[in-house]
């Protein structure tokens, strides 16, 4: 019995050995659903599932790089991460020609959002000027020529889940978010205290982007990728986290690189 169990464990480090380590990034403003991080490292929300599925259906080992969202462009040409996931072509002002984009995963839409009881639409040229709750390192393209004009201010928060919590307390009327971390931050709230969609502003497609390097299976991973898409796996990771309909459509907000 021990040398079955001896033979097993050897059997077991070879194979992770045999194993190519790919470094996945992970944005510090990320918060679930998207991801928790702990201690330094992920450990639960969608895009934790994802990279875990995808390590698993590529035969590769995840090493997770948490950084700052700003350092993410930097990371890539420095060749310091091989997978950047949660990304849209429109939001890359110089992209990397190292990197191989996959098809698209699923869509987000970014919308305005108002505080409870908020339900009538409202568009952003309809705005009085005030402050909006934003993420800090993104830019809200429909919103740009507003902040540029000084009729609306940012006011910048660490994540999406703290510019929520802002909007709630009243720190003010009206805040940018993605879809999906909107009915993650509501699902825990009475009706009458949800926050509000109060217009959707734009919606883009989201993939993943892998390292074109020899040392790496660059195909593997996007043909593993594509294999969960057609098998259903990605939608249903995302539908674990209580998404609506947010397969098929996507985000106002691009991250500034």
């Amino acid at each position: 019995m021990r040398r079955l169990l001896a033979l097993l464990l050897l059997w077991c480090t070879h194979s992770l050995a045999d194993q190519p380590v790919l470094r996945f990034s992970v944005a510090e403003s990320w918060s679930m659903p998207l991801v928790r991080v702990e201690g330094g490292q992920p450990v639960e929300g969608l895009l934790f599932d994802l990279i875990q599925a995808l390590a698993r259906e590529a035969d590769v080992r995840p090493e997770y790089h948490v950084m700052a969202r700003l350092r993410l462009q930097q990371a890539m040409e420095a060749g310091d991460i091989d997978v950047r996931c949660y990304v849209s072509t429109q939001w890359l002002n110089d992209r990397p020609g190292d990197f191989v984009w996959s098809i698209p995963l699923f869509q987000q839409r970014d919308v305005l959002v108002g505080r409870a009881g908020d339900a009538d639409a409202v568009q952003p040229e309809q705005l009085q000027p005030q402050a909006i709750g934003t993420v800090l390192g993104y830019a809200y393209g429909t919103l740009e020529p507003f902040f540029a004009q000084g009729r609306l201010q940012r006011e910048d928060s660490r994540s999406q889940q703290l510019a929520l919590q802002k909007l709630q307390i009243g720190r003010y009327q009206h805040a940018v978010s993605n879809e999906l971390s909107l009915q993650w931050f509501n699902k825990v709230l009475p009706a009458g205290q949800q926050l509000q969609v109060q217009a959707v502003l734009e919606e883009q497609a989201l993939g993943c982007m892998v390292r074109n390097d020899p040392t790496i299976p660059t195909q593997g991973i996007l043909r593993a990728l594509v294999r969960m898409k057609q098998s259903g796996e990605i939608e249903r990771i995302v539908q674990r986290y209580g998404a609506r309909e947010y397969l098929g459509r996507v985000s106002a907000a691009s991250p500034r690189e």
